[in-house]
């Protein structure tokens, strides 16, 4: 891949996904803490619906799935690849959760009980899967600036799977 079809723009975006998603995790894994730290359960739901958000974005990702021609997906560096990384099912019922506890005013909130999230096993969930779509970019042609920010990336998975490991 060369620097013309903006591949380590792309890869800078996934980063910064992946950043957000395990900068969240952490901070919200510490449980009680994070409500005394953030003194706020405001605070503390703007952080929730953030992490959210990101999780969105990554199974989006992870799926291949785009709402608009230009979003980024697995897709656009691994062109040979058929299958997604989660399958629709999966896909669905993921965002499914997502919107219609943070995205939307539904009645469905009313109808049943508040989720109760738990941030760390969202995370651990999905690191694998992203490990493995990471694994597999590794193996294209990147510039070494792309190689740079992979590298980056693969650091930050490494470091949460290693939370995730002891839980």
């Amino acid at each position: 891949m060369n620097n013309g079809d903006n591949t380590n723009c792309k890869l800078e975006h996934l980063k910064y996904e992946i950043d957000m998603f395990s900068a969240l995790a952490k901070t919200l894994s510490l449980g009680s803490l994070t409500l005394d730290m953030f003194g706020s359960i405001v605070v503390k739901n703007a952080l929730l619906e953030s992490f959210l958000l990101h999780e969105r974005n990554i199974i989006d990702f992870l799926h291949g799935k785009k709402k608009r021609e230009t979003d980024i997906t697995y897709k656009d560096f691994l062109k040979n690849r058929t299958e997604p990384f989660i399958d629709k099912n999966l896909h669905d019922a993921m965002e499914e959760n997502i919107n219609k506890e943070i995205l939307h005013l539904t009645e469905i909130r009313c109808e049943q009980e508040k989720t109760k999230w738990n941030v760390l096993n969202e995370y651990c969930f999905l690191s694998k899967y992203i490990k493995e779509c990471i694994d597999e970019i590794e193996k294209t042609e990147l510039d070494d600036n792309g190689r740079k920010i992979l590298e980056e990336v693969k650091d930050e998975v490494s470091n949460l799977q290693n939370l995730c490991k002891n839980e």
